[in-house]
């Protein structure tokens, strides 16, 4: 089975993807860092499509200062997008080589870059955003006005379009743990009894 994980910035996917590969004997696949690696491979077309100045040489792009970019300008986020998007896909296709293994695709934009078509399920999972805030601070020491920018630009970003195109499930991450785990836990079982029937 394959699983996608999907939720606005500090929603808790990480956790989620955890507790796939920790209970469920999930191999996780972190779409931001497949991205990170499909970013430094294509350096120099993203400098030269959205007029970024030329690192060093050798250097990589600086990804926070491209962050505030992107975020910042929808049109250059659009096109960073249309560059990365389908080459993350065809690498991410192609790490999923067993057919009889269990994988779990964490990516922020699972359904924009169409990474939802590899997956047999979605999990949506949702966290208030005064709760994702202090996430954001806490793990990406950001300032308010940067978290405002990455916020806003996911402003839009729903699991309500997709549903009729693949199964979603969703969780809510604004408790402990322990609570998150059991929702995992219910949303596992659900699915096996949907395969199974």
């Amino acid at each position: 089975m394959i699983i996608g994980i999907v939720g606005k910035s500090c929603s808790g996917k990480n956790k989620v993807a955890e507790i796939l590969t920790e209970t469920f004997d999930f191999k996780a696949i972190d779409g931001d860092l497949v991205g990170h690696q499909i970013l430094d491979k294509e350096a120099k077309t993203v400098i030269k499509a959205l007029q970024l100045p030329h690192p060093p040489q050798s250097a990589k792009i600086d990804r926070r200062h491209l962050a505030k970019i992107v975020f910042s300008d929808s049109e250059k986020l659009k096109t960073l997008e249309e560059i990365l998007f389908p080459q993350i896909k065809k690498t991410i296709a192609q790490k999923i080589q067993k057919k009889d293994a269990n994988y779990s695709i964490n990516a922020v934009k699972l359904f924009e870059s169409d990474l939802y078509q590899l997956c047999d399920a979605v999990i949506w999972v949702s966290a208030s955003k005064r709760i994702r805030q202090k996430r954001a601070q806490k793990r990406d020491r950001i300032t308010k006005a940067e978290i405002r920018s990455r916020f806003r630009s996911q402003n839009k970003l729903s699991a309500q379009p997709w549903q009729k195109k693949t199964d979603i499930y969703k969780v809510k991450n604004n408790g402990s743990y322990h609570t998150l785990y059991k929702q995992v836990c219910k949303v596992i079982a659900d699915m096996n009894e949907r395969r199974s029937s």
